[in-house]
């Protein structure tokens, strides 16, 4: 399995930030722990990426 683990909160180039809640865990079945990832500007443009648990499919929105 693959996914992120430790870190809740990284800030990238430029002030972009990613956070996440809980671990995110893909499984080699396609499969995963489900969950939902964020990609932040500083003035607070960015997506929301959702994981489906049963069919391991992202979908990003924007905020």
């Amino acid at each position: 399995s693959y996914g992120l683990r430790k870190e809740r909160s990284l800030t990238l180039t430029r002030g972009l930030e990613f956070k996440y809640d809980a671990d995110v865990v893909f499984f080699p079945k396609g499969d995963s722990t489900g969950g939902e990832v964020f990609l932040v500007a500083p003035e607070g443009r960015g997506y929301r990426v959702l994981v489906d648990p049963v069919t391991g499919e992202a979908r990003i929105e924007r905020l």
